[in-house]
């Protein structure tokens, strides 16, 4: 960010601090405390171009249709001190009308909540990335029962008020008892 860019800047309706700055890059803030810990601060700063910028790397890069870049730093702060940062980048063909800055990490967050609360789950409790098949149709199919299973553990635990443990030991407890798990899956 130069020293001599002058942003103007508004509160949007989460907590994010929005400005335009020369040339058209966006920039925005969302300060949060983490889960972790209260005294443990996040900080994500967002930059995106869709101008000249976006265009130049587009086609140096041969990336067809490229109308905007992000740069996602997140920083870690306790007790006003930096503890830890990541920089991330995106890429998208999405033009600034269909995805304005302001809902450009709305999007990355939805995109990762669907990765973390669908894809990592099966794959670290039932092994999802190790399995294959000879037919495309089985997968796929196989697939979408691995998501109804899922989804159904995730209505019996709260409908039985199930105590919280991983998803392997679930399962595990579920399997070993294949008629109680019938009964229970009649019931959703």
């Amino acid at each position: 960010m130069c020293a001599r860019s002058k942003i103007t800047s508004r509160r949007l309706k989460n907590g994010w601090k929005s400005g335009l700055k020369e040339k058209q890059a966006q920039y925005l803030v969302e300060k949060q405390k983490s889960k972790k810990s209260s005294k443990e601060k996040h900080q994500w700063d967002l930059w995106v171009d869709n101008d000249l910028g976006a265009k130049l790397i587009g086609h140096l890069s041969k990336f067809p249709g490229l109308e905007q870049i992000a740069c996602v730093r997140k920083q870690i702060f306790k007790k006003d001190l930096v503890v830890g940062e990541e920089i991330r980048y995106y890429v998208t063909s999405a033009c600034k009308k269909k995805l304005p800055p302001s809902k450009f990490l709305q999007v990355i967050r939805g995109h990762w909540q669907v990765e973390n609360s669908l894809h990592h789950v099966k794959d670290r409790s039932w092994f999802e990335d190790k399995l294959c098949s000879k037919l495309p149709e089985q997968g796929w199919i196989l697939g979408k029962l691995r998501n109804q299973l899922l989804n159904a553990l995730r209505v019996l635990t709260c409908r039985h008020a199930w105590k919280e443990e991983s998803m392997p030991k679930k399962t595990a407890r579920l399997l070993s008892q294949p008629r109680r798990t019938l009964a229970l899956l009649e019931e959703i």
